[in-house]
């Protein structure tokens, strides 16, 4: 209890330093002086424990006040809201890639005002977009204006970058790439790891399957889609998505039973720690990871030598040393979280396990001894975990989230249980897409299932009614008067501390075990693979197949995608939308769960709302060849994406009008715009160089046009070109620059679909291109979401993602 003691008066003093306006030198006088007389009452342990606590009370309170930073001309915030500046400084963490901006944490030295250099320290929040990339260790001068950063609602976000030590924000400033590989190399080293890691996943893996693997084994949760997020939000299993001691005791659990079975116990014991330090950095070190390392390191350490272990005395240091390193996590949420719920686990689990098995037992009159032998007692013990960390954090996520969930405790019971399978082989198929791609995908079938059981799981709990339920604001009063009551009632019933131990002798035991188990190869084994090949084979079985080609216009947003699929299985995208997200996303419905190619995509011209999500495209599926112009821009954009055919050996085709490329019996698409006298004339606008594709499917066409405005349309019609379709893909969005009146004639269409987003500020469709093509039957990605439009070669079959408006 000692430890116990000490940690918490350590804690507690940090926590008075961000209250208390007290100097440094006056607490660390204080500590010094409390320190010489616990020295001399060292003799006494009880009054030398009381003024060892004071002393560590007043070393967290200068320990914290050491940690704000004053604001004078030689810090960073001393210039947010001034003129514009350049500052340079180094990308100091991992970049936070999001769908469609990248958020830079720089550690800034050097800034320049009104043409004055000069040294100055603090750190700056950067967004930028998502191209060019930019990695840690980046040198960058970014000039613009620096901003102090404004709460948002009732979130305080400057005290919550304050805690991560940033002080200024600049939004979309200039940047520029001074050099590269400034930052501390064996992080670097970590971080790239991470990164091929996070590729392999995403290369072999479905969306959203894909990026939930990479949620739940690296910590990148920004890449997990809004509505899977909000589905474990609402159904009370975001936990999962967060990396924690669950995920660590997995780890600690594969590594050491492998080492032991094929190691001395000693390589064992620094195997595994090596693992969960390592799992801990490629995970970004958040405070429920740290918690989660330094108790299950305590643990493992004491298991090897044979010594006791005090779950709570670990946990009170393992808060002790995170909260001493970075004072700021004390008011990190997942920190109070993840160390709430461990307290939880420790106070409410024995005695709910213990009382379910009472009244199960007294049931079925017959105690339930052995928990490893009994479902039942399995299903208990489960049950208490969840309810015990649901009783612990309840009051905090009322009072920082405002809601509750009512269907958490099913929720987690059926789910939870996923996670180790779905861990573990989402990590087979990072770790084996560095080696081979193939073996990876295979391996990536096998991890599909199990992630889209804990998908199926979420988002049936997150639909039913009341599966989270608005409280409004919670007072501070409320939840300090919750764990007050909730002490009072444990307290009296508290267990005996539980001491997680183990001797020499019982590890060597669970050796021999081990070593007997693999000797013999027990049939439930080989059962357990068997079925998972028979679950896989029916549900490729299960993949529509119905002899027609798809053409799905792919709601992507505000941007164009347009997927081509053939009774061979060929698969040709026609640009990508902007949202490397969203592309992601709806390829992964459109397209069987083993499908991991595109065998050519089309790029009709470098704009963000058509090249966007091709990048993501090229990255995460295997693409035969790239279809596009010979274009000489020098965007950052356009560099990505030639950087990307070039790393993932992509074929590159330059499209010439006159260019037929055949996808099958009766089905080809023919390039018909621009030629090179149009392409070569001055003054032309990059809309009106977007390629234009004819797509003949037996007896059924469509045109598929880009963003071509009138002056091209007029080009066209003037050439003679044949441009009859049954189907019209609608130029640029529906802007009024578009689908002019003799191109329509020209065309001649059945039918007409616009790609375009939601509410989008361009106001696409506008109503002079609606009034154009009065008569004409429309589909918009918009109203109906993903329009898929099938045919035989001679009928035309329409469905669509969302119903169709009267």
């Amino acid at each position: 209890m000692t430890l116990i003691y000490l940690s918490s008066a350590w804690v507690a003093g940090i926590y008075l330093g961000s209250r208390a306006s007290i100097s440094i030198r006056t607490a660390v006088a204080a500590t010094a002086v409390l320190l010489i007389a616990a020295l001399a009452a060292r003799k006494h342990s009880r009054p030398c424990l009381v003024l060892l606590c004071l002393a560590l009370l007043f070393a967290g309170a200068a320990r914290y006040r050491s940690t704000v930073p004053p604001v004078n001309d030689n810090t960073l915030a001393f210039y947010n809201g001034s003129q514009k500046a350049t500052i340079t400084g180094v990308v100091g963490a991992e970049p936070d890639r999001r769908d469609r901006v990248t958020l830079l944490r720089v550690n800034v030295h050097e800034i320049e005002v009104a043409g004055a250099h000069r040294p100055i320290s603090g750190a700056a929040l950067v967004t930028v977009a998502p191209f060019p990339t930019y990695r840690y260790g980046d040198l960058l001068s970014i000039t613009g204006t620096l901003e102090a950063p404004q709460k948002l609602g009732d979130f305080n976000y400057p005290d919550y970058l304050a805690r991560q030590g940033i002080s200024s924000v600049a939004n979309h400033p200039q940047v520029k790439l001074l050099a590269s590989g400034r930052g501390f190399p064996p992080q670097a080293w970590i971080l790239s790891l991470k990164e091929r890691l996070s590729r392999s996943l995403a290369s072999s893996l479905p969306e959203p399957q894909g990026s939930l693997a990479q949620g739940i084994l690296l910590g990148t949760r920004s890449s997990v889609p809004d509505d899977l997020n909000d589905a474990f939000i609402k159904s009370g299993t975001s936990h999962i998505l967060a990396i924690s001691g669950y995920n660590i005791a997995i780890v600690i659990g594969v590594v050491s039973s492998f080492g032991l079975w094929l190691l001395s116990r000693r390589a064992t014991l620094v195997l595994t720690l090596a693992a969960v330090a390592l799992f801990t950095m490629l995970t970004g070190a958040e405070p429920p990871v740290v918690r989660a390392a330094v108790m299950g390191t305590l643990v493992v350490i004491a298991t090897a030598t044979g010594r006791r272990s005090s779950a709570l005395t670990s946990l009170a240091f393992a808060a002790a040393l995170m909260v001493g390193l970075s004072p700021g996590t004390l008011w990190s949420v997942s920190f109070q979280l993840s160390f709430l719920s461990i307290l939880g686990l420790i106070a409410l689990a024995p005695p709910l396990t213990a009382r379910g098995q009472r009244a199960v037992a007294s049931l079925r009159h017959q105690d339930i001894a052995d928990p490893e032998r009994s479902l039942l007692s399995s299903i208990i013990e489960s049950t208490a975990v969840t309810l015990s960390a649901i009783i612990a954090t309840a009051p905090l996520i009322a009072y920082y989230f405002h809601r509750g969930s009512l269907v958490a405790p099913l929720a987690n019971l059926l789910g939870v249980p996923a996670l180790p399978p779905a861990m573990l082989t989402s990590a087979a198929v990072s770790i084996l897409g560095l080696v081979n791609s193939h073996l990876a995908q295979a391996a990536g079938w096998v991890a599909w299932l199990s992630l889209s059981y804990l998908m199926l799981v979420v988002r049936l709990f997150a639909r039913l009614p009341l599966a989270s339920v608005d409280i409004g604001i919670v007072g501070a009063w409320v939840a300090w008067a919750y764990y007050g009551a909730l002490a009072l009632i444990v307290w009296p019933h508290r267990p005996r501390l539980p001491q997680l131990r183990e001797s020499t002798a019982a590890a060597r035991r669970r050796t021999a075990a081990l070593a007997s188990v693999c000797g013999r190869i027990p049939a439930k084994w080989v059962a357990a693979p068997l079925a998972v090949l028979a679950i896989l084979v029916w549900a490729a079985a299960f993949v529509p197949r119905d002899g027609r080609y798809h053409v799905d216009f792919l709601d992507v947003g505000q941007g164009d995608a347009i997927l081509i699929r053939t009774p061979q299985g060929h698969n040709v995208l026609v640009d990508g939308g902007p949202s490397p997200q969203a592309i992601g996303s709806v390829l992964g419905k459109e397209l069987p769960f083993y499908d991991r190619k595109i065998d050519m995509v089309v790029l009709t011209h470098p704009q963000e709302d058509h090249i966007g999500g091709l990048i993501e495209a090229v990255k995460r599926y295997k693409v035969g060849k790239a279809i596009e112009l010979a274009e000489d821009t020098n965007s950052p954009l356009y560099r990505e994406w030639r950087q990307e055919l070039d790393s993932h050996k992509v074929q590159r085709v330059v499209a010439q009008a006159g260019q037929r490329v055949p996808l099958g019996k009766g089905a080809w698409i023919d390039v018909i715009y621009p030629d090179a006298a149009w392409a070569s004339a001055p003054d032309r606008s990059i809309n009106d160089l977007s390629l234009v594709l004819r797509l003949v499917l037996g007896n059924v066409s469509l045109l598929l046009t880009g963003d071509l405005e009138e002056s091209g349309e007029t080009y066209l019609v003037g050439k003679g070109i044949d441009l009859g379709s049954t189907i019209l893909k609608v130029g640029h969005h529906g802007s009024n620059t578009s689908t002019s009146e003799r191109f329509l004639r020209a065309v001649g269409p059945r039918l007409a679909v616009i790609s375009v987003g939601a509410d989008n500020h361009f106001g696409h469709p506008t109503p002079e291109t609606l009034q154009r093509l009065a008569g004409i039957p429309i589909f918009r990605t918009d109203r109906q979401g993903t329009i898929d439009l099938s045919t035989d070669g001679r009928r035309l079959w329409v469905k669509t993602e969302s119903p169709i408006s009267k």
